[in-house]
């Protein structure tokens, strides 16, 4: 009896007469001659690179990003449009197209949720602002209580965090959660904390680096669902970063200090990976720790950059 080997793949499973000339990691495909499913599968080893990705329709920064590889959205922020955008763009995993409009332009603001689901909270503009998209439109919804900017969030629509920013013209420890249609203050942060990266999920996240007010920090929490956690500190001290992944499989991309700078952590430790090919100081980030994308930077920058782990090529008994 065959194992089987069980894949993560990206985007829609394609068919064809041949195999694709150049298929990245969690690309999955059906060959029509072999009769076979072949998929390029992340491998655990190697080095990972950095590549230049189709770039944005207008060039952006302190933005927030939502969403996968081959389907994200990027969203607001100091635009080539306007300073505080509305402008929501789509990535089909080919290109960006301006689609959609935030009821409120704002940016410096956070968010959580996926493609067809996602809120935005806070931000210039408006600190207590938040939306929802449903994949169609944005509408209003509950104003956030205590308004804020610079924050983290991560999590999804019905399961989230809001994690520390500028709260009254100082760093703070306030994390906040909607449940519903009510705000609700969960566990805060034990160092105060603005510009962060925070990424997991509502009951496992990690929130890691940002600045106290004046100083950038290596700082590192992680969330149980109840309290955060001191846990090992990242390589760089940096603030306006961002990361994806969970807090045992994550990647802190960029920031404001060291502009090329990527690191991955594996729940114990911090690695630092291949620099970014360009400046991502005041990015946003989609995807996941094996395959992402950088998008946007200071001064309103157009560039995507995309991260990719090595893979290789594997057929036949393929559990999608």
């Amino acid at each position: 009896m065959s194992a089987k080997l069980l894949i993560t793949y990206y985007g829609d499973v394609t068919s064809g007469a041949t195999d694709p000339a150049s298929p990245v990691g969690g690309d999955v495909w059906f060959n029509t001659t072999d009769q076979v499913y072949k998929a390029y599968k992340f491998l655990q080893y190697g080095t990972a690179v950095w590549i230049t990705s189709p770039s944005l329709t207008q060039g952006r920064f302190t933005h927030c990003c939502f969403g996968s590889r081959d389907s994200g959205y990027c969203v607001g922020g100091h635009a080539t449009s306007g300073d505080y955008s509305t402008t929501t763009e789509f990535y089909d995993g080919v290109s960006w197209s301006a689609s959609y409009s935030t009821v409120v332009g704002s940016s410096e603001f956070a968010g959580f949720g996926t493609g067809a689901s996602i809120i935005k909270c806070g931000g210039y503009a408006s600190a207590v602002d938040a939306e929802e998209f449903d994949g169609l439109s944005w509408s209003s919804i509950s104003s956030i209580p205590i308004g804020r900017r610079a924050a983290g969030a991560c999590g999804s629509v019905n399961a989230n965090l809001l994690v520390g920013g500028i709260i009254s013209g100082a760093a703070s420890t306030n994390c906040q959660q909607l449940l519903g249609s009510t705000w609700s203050n969960t566990g805060s942060l034990n160092t105060a904390r603005n510009s962060l990266a925070v990424f997991g999920t509502s009951s496992d996240a990690i929130s890691v680096c940002g600045t106290t007010g004046a100083t950038a920090v290596s700082t590192v929490e992680i969330y149980n669902g109840i309290t955060w956690n001191s846990s090992q500190s990242a390589n760089f001290a940096d603030f306006h970063t961002h990361g994806v992944g969970t807090p045992s499989n994550g990647l802190r991309i960029g920031g404001n200090d060291n502009t090329n700078s990527c690191e991955h952590f594996d729940g114990v430790a911090w690695t630092t990976q291949t620099n970014i090919l360009t400046n991502t100081s005041n990015n946003s980030s989609i995807g996941g720790p094996q395959s992402a994308i950088s998008a946007g930077a200071s001064y309103k920058s157009l560039v995507c950059n995309q991260y990719d782990s090595p893979a290789e090529l594997y057929s036949e008994d393929l559990i999608l």
